[in-house]
């Protein structure tokens, strides 16, 4: 989780980040209260820590509208590059969304034919 930019800004994000994922954790009933906390669970639990929990969509989607916020205000930047930062955020560290807990169905590729 290496912060590649200079300055102040990446200070920021760097700050950011580590707020972000504790938050995250705490959302899947992980009891952390710091990012060295974080830091320990993640390395105890390998390389694919991301892989060992799920949340439902709706719990995403709440994370998500928090997470926007969150950086709107430490970036000062509008709710679309927020929305942006905040998806790759979820592609590089996001839980994966346990679909048969949110009711969701994948219709899997049965049936189509190439």
């Amino acid at each position: 989780m290496e912060n590649v930019q200079h300055g102040g800004c990446a200070m920021k994000q760097d700050k950011t980040v580590k707020e972000l994922l504790v938050e995250m954790f705490r959302r899947v009933g992980l009891e952390v209260s710091s990012y060295a906390e974080v830091e320990e669970w993640a390395g105890a639990n390998g390389d694919e820590w991301y892989r060992k929990r799920t949340w439902t969509d709706a719990q995403e989607q709440e994370f998500k509208k928090w997470a926007v916020d969150k950086m709107r205000k430490a970036f000062k930047c509008t709710k679309k590059t927020a929305e942006a930062e905040y998806s790759w955020f979820n592609l590089m560290w996001g839980w994966r969304v346990d679909t048969e807990i949110s009711g969701e169905q994948s219709a899997g590729l049965d049936g189509w034919k190439c």
